[in-house]
Formats: structure tokens, C-alpha cells, sequence
């Protein structure tokens, strides 16, 4: 009888891969790979401050993530056309990021809806957080 065929996917081929990219590779590092996180966090306590009921109240929030997420998006776009890695800037580049490509910016902010401003200021959001509990 012949002996039995070591699995493509034993132990040894994956351990110089773990040791490689670190314990923790697996976990995802949401500051780095998400640019709308502050806002998110506001339309999702938006949400909670409203008791899930009526979310017409959270539309200038709503709309904000929209406008974030799309600026993100054109931005890692242009990023990819231009061969530049990695597409979406990181953490400590973003605010740069902002000013260079300040077109896209005004491109997506003309296109949407009026509901860019916060209601507690009612100053626009352009992508920045402002806790509502903090005054």
C-alpha cells in the first residue's frame, strides 16, 4: 500500500507565511482601509439618538457618508490610473489628500442633495467629525 500524500495545505507551507505577515494578519486594521469611519460613526449615532425610529431625521448624516464615500472612491480611482499603491492615501496623508484633489471634492459636494448641513450647526459637513455630545 502506498503512503499517504501530504496535503498541499499542511502546517510547514503556511507557517513561513504567518511568520511573514505577523500573528495578527488576519485582523483588519478599519483606520487604514476605511476613510469614512468618522462618518459612519456619525450616522450610526444619529441613528441611535433617534431611537432607530425615524431615520428621515439623520439625512444630513446619511448624506455625508454618500459625499465621503464617493470622494474616497474617485480618489482611489485616480490614485489607480496613475500606477500610485496604495489607492486610498493613508491615515496621516489624508488631509493632503484633501487639498490635492480639492476637484473631486467640489465635483461630489455640487452634486449632492442640499442635506449637507449638521443640524446642530448647520455648517457643512465636508467629511470631518464632530462628536454631537461634546460641546
Amino acid at each position: 500500500m502506498a503512503a499517504p500524500m501530504e496535503s498541499s495545505s499542511s502546517n510547514e507551507k503556511k507557517k513561513p507565511l504567518q511568520e511573514k505577515r505577523g500573528p495578527d494578519a488576519h485582523i483588519a486594521d478599519h483606520n487604514i482601509n476605511s476613510a469614512c469611519l468618522r462618518e459612519s460613526k456619525i450616522s450610526l449615532d444619529c441613528i441611535a439618538r433617534n431611537n432607530f425610529a425615524d431615520n428621515a431625521r439623520c439625512e444630513p448624516e446619511f448624506q455625508n457618508y454618500r459625499n465621503c464615500k464617493k470622494f474616497w472612491t474617485k480618489v482611489q480611482w485616480r490614485r489607480f490610473w496613475k500606477g500610485q499603491r496604495p489607492t486610498l492615501p493613508l491615515p496621516e496623508d489624508r488631509e493632503q489628500a484633501k487639498k490635492d484633489y480639492a476637484d473631486i471634492m467640489e465635483k461630489v459636494l455640487a452634486s449632492s442633495p442640499q442635506a449637507e448641513l449638521s443640524p446642530e450647526t448647520g455648517v457643512p459637513f465636508t467629511f470631518r467629525y464632530v462628536d454631537p455630545d461634546v460641546k
